[in-house]
């Protein structure tokens, strides 16, 4: 019963969230009791098409968060960070809002300085 109620709770902190590794975090926590086999779905009235579309959120703030940090700072590593991200949400260039051409150029100039 307590699973239930903590799984609940780590599902509404995930919808609610406005920090994306704050989301991640109550997802994972989920997940973890999901499929050690103490819930099922059901039992919290959700599926894994809800799981998914939050992790995409979280992962779409990253992916923008990153790419405005590499705007402003000429980052490398912030530019790697958008491109993880990007992968693991499976976004296409355009849905961040750039180009795979502007990245590159970005990590040269990166690079450079």
């Amino acid at each position: 019963m307590t699973a239930i109620i903590e799984a609940r709770n780590w599902l509404e902190s995930a919808k609610k969230e406005r920090n994306s590794q704050g989301i991640l975090n109550s997802l994972t926590n989920l997940e973890n009791t999901l499929y050690k086999g103490k819930l099922t779905f059901g039992d919290i009235n959700t599926g894994p098409r809800e799981i998914r579309r939050l992790k995409e959120k979280a992962y779409k703030m990253e992916c923008n968060h990153w790419l405005l940090t590499s705007k402003r700072n000429n980052n490398l590593e912030a530019i790697q960070k958008y491109e993880a991200y990007r992968k693991k949400g499976g976004f296409s260039y355009k849905e961040t809002g750039t180009s795979q051409t502007e990245i590159k150029i970005r990590k040269i100039i990166a690079k450079i300085f």
